[in-house]
């Protein structure tokens, strides 16, 4: 592309979003963040405005957006595909609509969250060079507008779901603490177990903090307490071969055990005590990482 035409293109796009309204996003650029289990793709603007999309292990694909903009009465935002200003007669495509916002839910310290089927779409959007239009809209009906552009977007993104694809299916706050529930007299391993049990190698082969697994296997209070025993032994059995199949590295097992109707949890039923217990203990807690698997 001649050097001339490369200035051209990009004095229209500065003119663009230098003119847009005080409430739209400015020039900024699209950049890859990752801390230990996350990975974030973020466009910074000026004026603290930011959008993130951002990906934690064992929790769904988020997009947030964070902007003075939004109103502490905010109740609803609507986010629409737009094609580059470059373009005459774009086409302008609802991607999502969330109403009523509840306040300290997904409006909190001028943040809205996303984390539902429309995120994918959102960020198909702007792989496909599309552009994004947010609108906030307060109780008072004032639409406040932002534009997010997609410029080297694409190539972004690519870095960005390449670290997502290397996150664990679980984060800590499930594999620190694994219950497996077994029907009467069963203690072979079941296809919801296995799947588990996968998800936990794959967190054990990403966490290099992680010093010990312990296995404890448990019974319900019926029958004879030797039989119990027994089956309690086959159950914590059965995980540990499992797991050693799998790769689980020996040094980090630092017990087995089997404990029958022994230690029954208060007041549950018969099919909650029924269980293997797999814990897990860290040496340290990674960086910026939080204890459970939820939103922060």
């Amino acid at each position: 592309m001649p050097a001339q035409v490369i200035v051209l293109v990009f004095l229209v796009t500065l003119s663009f979003l230098t003119s847009v309204k005080a409430n739209e996003f400015e020039l900024g650029r699209w950049q890859v963040e990752s801390a230990p289990f996350e990975v974030s793709l973020v466009f910074k603007a000026k004026k603290d405005k930011r959008i993130k999309f951002f990906q934690r292990a064992g929790s769904p694909l988020q997009f947030r957006l964070y902007s003075p903009v939004i109103l502490a009465d905010s109740h609803q935002v609507e986010i629409y595909s737009v094609g580059s200003p470059l373009l005459e007669n774009s086409e302008r495509e609802l991607l999502s609509a969330k109403k009523k916002l509840p306040v300290g839910e997904s409006v909190y310290k001028q943040r809205v969250i996303y984390s539902d089927k429309n995120v994918k779409k959102i960020l198909g959007s702007l792989i496909e060079g599309k552009w994004l239009e947010v609108d906030v809209l307060s109780k008072s009906r004032v639409v406040q507008t932002l534009i997010i552009p997609a410029v080297d977007f694409k190539q972004t993104s690519i870095e960005f779901n390449s670290l997502r694809n290397t996150l664990p299916p679980i984060g800590w706050g499930t594999a620190q603490s694994i219950d497996l529930r077994f029907d009467v007299g069963q203690s072979g391993l079941s296809d919801s177990h296995e799947r588990l049990l996968d998800h936990l190698i794959q967190f054990l082969n990403y966490d290099e903090t992680v010093t010990s697994v312990t296995i404890d296997g448990h019974s319900d209070v019926n029958g004879q307490r030797l039989s119990n025993l027994t089956l309690s032994g086959q159950r914590s059995k059965q995980v540990e071969g499992y797991l050693l199949a799998k790769g689980l590295n020996q040094k980090l097992l630092k017990a087995v055990r089997q404990h029958g109707q022994r230690y029954p949890l208060a007041g549950m039923p018969d099919d909650m005590n029924r269980r293997v217990e797999i814990r897990l203990s860290r040496s340290v807690l990674p960086a910026k990482e939080t204890l459970g698997d939820a939103v922060k």
